[in-house]
């Protein structure tokens, strides 16, 4: 079981084994993501390798002004990850670390949920 610790901004999840499941939870800033239809305000897009900075971070700017809800990422085969590091940099923006799978095989995905 990972550890969690959360403290203002900040989310952080320490994992001490392999994880083969990915869980809820950005380089240069991709193309823009697409709104949810309907209730809550989202933020979903694709990323590839290519997206990530050399340390394996994903620059995310999700608009939704306000601190996410819920981050989840999802690789090429459709499997929820969990990613090294989720870190809330302001209300409109994070960055995703994942430098524990670079180089990412594929398409991957992100929903940003409100």
């Amino acid at each position: 079981m990972p550890d969690v610790y959360i403290t203002p901004n900040q989310l952080s999840i320490t994992v001490s084994q392999p994880v083969s499941q990915v869980v809820d939870v950005a380089g240069g800033q991709g193309p823009a993501g697409t709104p949810a239809e309907g209730g809550n305000a989202s933020y979903d897009r694709a990323f590839t390798n290519s997206d990530l900075s050399i340390a394996g971070l994903l620059p995310v700017v999700h608009d939704l002004n306000t601190n996410p809800s819920g981050v989840t990422v999802f690789n090429s085969s459709g499997e929820m990850v969990l990613p090294d590091r989720v870190e809330v940099l302001t209300a409109n923006t994070l960055s995703i670390d994942l430098s524990s799978f670079i180089p990412l095989q594929g398409a991957w995905s992100l929903s940003i949920t409100q």
